[in-house]
């Protein structure tokens, strides 16, 4: 047996995570941890002989901070923190340490930069080589130790919703499964969201977001869900979105980014 260890922004990519190990049927029996600040901050997952843990940074768990602003730094410190990875893999044996994040308006680079810098700084014995994308590592240590470490960043097709900043994040995601899902709504959630942006500007508030998509389109098409369920929503649970989240993953090249995360060795 091997763990991969995978952390994500928050609760709702936790979810998300999730629901698409189990969608795809890469994953079984998820199995939760302890709860932080009411949602869940650690999810198990078994895929063959992989065990999954999936993680939210937070400070009751001993995290420099919450959220994307420390993903780096807490990849770089579990790295650090590795028990020596020698002999024939066991339950201690860690073959993987991903990240999982929203680029939101900046490059996904830019975030790979940030976990080369803090691998640098925070965990000195480990050497990081590119292996073969942008996106992923080989760290190893003196003793012969080696870890494969991989950033993928959540994305969507670009024409789901004018009207919105062309931001690169989980939201977005969601909001292009439900559009397949709900083709006619697509229209009057654009519309809903143009008055709230004009609402939003008289007031000289923020402009609407992608998560304020999220808010509209679970009113629009659902009696009982809220933001923390979401996820679990639109790409796992809901009948109409089944048949199109794995093409717009698969369009977007999540598919192959998520499976060595999620998916059978």
């Amino acid at each position: 047996m091997t763990r991969r260890l995978i952390l994500c922004e928050g609760p709702d990519d936790l979810n998300a995570l999730r629901a698409v190990a189990q969608i795809l049927r890469w994953a079984r029996s998820p199995a939760t941890g302890g709860p932080g600040a009411g949602q869940e901050r650690v999810v198990l997952l078994q895929a063959g002989d992989a065990r999954i843990e999936i993680k939210v940074p937070s400070k009751s768990r001993g995290a420099v901070g919450e959220g994307k602003s420390v993903l780096a730094r807490t990849a770089a410190e579990m790295l650090r923190e590795l028990p020596p990875q020698v002999g024939s893999p066991d339950e201690s044996y860690v073959s993987l340490v991903a990240v999982v994040f929203d680029p939101d308006e900046k490059p996904a680079e830019d975030f790979h930069a940030e976990l080369e810098r803090s691998v640098r700084t925070h965990s000195l014995a480990w050497t990081l080589t590119r292996a073969g994308t942008a996106s992923t590592w080989r760290a190893q240590r003196e003793a012969g130790e080696e870890v494969e470490i991989r950033a993928v960043h959540w994305r969507a097709p670009g024409d789901v919703l004018d009207g919105l900043p062309d931001h690169t994040n989980l939201e977005r995601l969601m909001c292009a499964v439900a559009a397949k899902a709900w083709p006619d709504e697509v229209e009057h959630v654009a519309r809903w969201l143009g008055e709230i942006n004009g609402r939003r500007q008289a007031g000289q508030r923020k402009p609407a977001t992608w998560k304020a998509a999220i808010h509209v389109w679970l009113a629009a098409v659902y009696d009982k869900a809220d933001e923390s369920n979401a996820a679990s929503r639109f790409l796992h649970q809901q009948d109409e979105c089944k048949p199109h989240i794995q093409s717009i993953l698969d369009d977007v090249g999540l598919v192959a980014d998520l499976r060595p995360l999620l998916g059978p060795p």
